[in-house]
């Protein structure tokens, strides 16, 4: 596959796990309804945690739902789709380094961190991963500064960069 190919694979991938993850928010939220209703409609129930030993009533659970929703559900969707936003840029990163690995030209590593790689691709892939992992620990606003000075992509940084986008009303 080329480049190309290899990108929209990683976009549906990503999308088809963007997809899982929203679904999972919508569906746990609407669980959580049904037990509102239910517990409304005056049913009684109980939840041992077998860990704890602990036994939450129908209404502990209802009382314990609005946090669950509001900040533990929001929060883990959330994270959820920062690691998805993550996966994708690191992951295009990768593609667009093994398409071309000149880019790296710069780059420095211990002769022992390569000498018992087996061949070129190995050293390659090797300083593939060092770079990724060195692009992984920065903030995600430099990613994209980076991204777009190694690919050259010529986006702006900044909205001050384009007279045409500061022009426009957005109301």
């Amino acid at each position: 596959m080329g480049l190309a190919d290899d990108v929209l694979s990683l976009a549906e991938r990503i999308h088809s796990d963007l997809d899982v993850a929203f679904e999972y928010y919508v569906n746990s939220r609407r669980a959580w309804r049904l037990v509102h209703q239910m517990v409304s409609g005056g049913e009684h129930f109980s939840i041992l945690n077998r860990a704890t030993e602990t036994v939450a009533d129908e209404k502990t659970v209802l009382a314990l739902s609005r946090r669950y929703v509001a900040v533990n559900l929001a929060s883990s969707s959330l994270e959820k789709f920062v690691a998805l936003l993550e996966d994708y840029l690191i992951s295009l990163h990768r593609l667009w380094l093994e398409m071309y690995p000149g880019k790296l030209s710069g780059s420095q590593m211990r002769f022992d961190e390569i000498a018992g790689l087996p061949d070129k691709p190995a050293i390659i892939r090797r300083f593939i991963d060092k770079e990724l992992q060195n692009f992984a620990y920065k903030q995600p606003e430099k990613w994209f500064l980076d991204f777009n000075d190694f690919a050259k992509l010529n986006c702006p940084t900044n909205w001050g960069d384009r007279q045409d986008l500061r022009d426009q009303s957005y109301t």
